[in-house]
């Protein structure tokens, strides 16, 4: 063993990746291929039920992946037909409307349009236009790429045959949304968002409906909370004070835990708090195994701080965690239950840093006012709950 409890390479003995037999199936555990890609990734129809084989998953990712080369990689301008949509969408009328444009009396948008195809195309506005970035997806591989010349059609083939390849193989494999949504509708294949909400009541809900969009795709989301307000900060409004973005990660939560991400799979945040803002201390105990206990159990009633205070409830969860750190096994859920779609990490900035160095004190600020933070009987209050005074 190596000295100071530290392993040596020659230590570490990572996992084999199963690359050995000659089909997926065989390279894929039991598990994965019986029951993860069924129940997550495989296209479904609308009674849940798969549509595809497990083989075929790799196949739809990797055409379609390929199929951007004919906008990417093509010399000139590729130039696509009605037929060339996709044959097998339930509403490929309106599909051929998005692409080529309406021109009816009758009808005034693609979503109006008649479902097939062959009753949509008199109400097209043209009947080609050029291939883009903006309207590849509602095209079908099939029909795009064997009508493509010979060079931009052999480099698509090609980028389609190495890219399954290598996911067949199990020496790559690209993100969840992209196996659960690439060739469907939505054609999101991002995992990660960014979107930070402003300290404004209307922008704060605006950015939860739009958390709620990514997470059903399958994506996940990450959030600058440091722009909202401090718990106890003044609320002109309505002559309040301010609950602060601990509260509000609560909401957005609750909200993650209720969509799931995709239906498929649990869903993640990230919250983000810098340490300039009043709150980061309450920001970095916020899930705390004390904390989380006195929030989800509800002890000492932790919300009525007119008759009792936080402080008292957290004293109450202390009680229940034994001097190992260990919880109940009866009251594991409720210490996991708390904030449990997030990971939080605090934002840490040069003058933080500097003052560490120098051992200086270092003043929170106001994102309100932009200006040193004052702390009011109510932020006094939330220092106490950690024994900060």
């Amino acid at each position: 063993m190596s000295t100071h409890d530290e392993l040596g390479a020659e230590e570490v003995h990572l996992p084999a990746k199963r690359t050995d037999g000659d089909t997926v199936a065989e390279r894929l555990t039991d598990n994965a291929y019986h029951n993860i890609l069924p129940a997550r990734y495989l296209k479904k129809d609308s009674q849940g039920q798969p549509v595809e084989q497990q083989e075929d998953l790799f196949e739809r990712v990797a055409k379609n992946i390929a199929l951007a080369e004919a906008v990417y990689g093509a010399d000139e301008p590729v130039a696509v037909e009605p037929e060339q949509v996709k044959p097998d969408h339930p509403r490929r009328g309106e599909l051929a409307g998005e692409a080529f444009g309406v021109h009816s009396d009758r009808y005034d948008a693609p979503e109006a349009l008649p479902e097939e195809l062959d009753e949509a195309r008199d109400h097209l506005a043209t009947t080609e236009t050029e291939l883009t970035e903006g309207n590849v997806s509602k095209f079908a591989y099939d029909a795009v790429v064997p009508a493509l010349d010979d060079e931009l059609r052999e480099h698509v083939e090609s980028v389609y045959a190495e890219f399954r390849e290598t996911m067949e193989s199990l020496a790559f494999m690209p993100n969840s949304p992209t196996l659960m949504n690439a060739g469907d509708e939505l054609q999101q294949l991002s995992a990660c968002f960014v979107c930070s909400p402003d300290d404004d009541i209307t922008d704060i809900h605006e950015t939860a409906r739009e958390a709620a969009e990514v997470f059903q795709s399958g994506g996940g989301m990450g959030y600058a909370f440091w722009r909202l307000r401090a718990y106890g900060d003044p609320v002109g409004s309505t002559g309040g004070i301010a609950s602060g973005p601990i509260t509000f990660m609560r909401t957005y939560d609750q909200l993650c835990e209720t969509i799931a991400q995709g239906g498929a799979r649990r869903g993640a945040q990230m919250a983000v708090m810098r340490v300039s803002h009043p709150d980061v201390v309450q920001f970095v105990h916020a899930k705390n195994k004390d904390v989380s206990l006195a929030r989800t159990l509800r002890l000492n009633d932790p919300d009525d701080y007119t008759h009792t205070s936080f402080a008292d409830a957290l004293d109450e969860a202390r009680e229940l965690i034994d001097e190992g750190g260990r919880v109940p096994e009866h009251l594991r859920n409720a210490v996991e239950g708390h904030l449990s779609n997030f990971n939080i990490s605090v934002g840490i900035t040069d003058d933080f840093m500097e003052a560490v160095r120098e051992g200086e004190k270092y003043t929170f600020t106001n994102p309100r006012t932009g200006e040193a933070h004052e702390a009011t009987r109510h932020t006094k209050e939330l220092y106490e709950r950690f024994g900060l005074g």
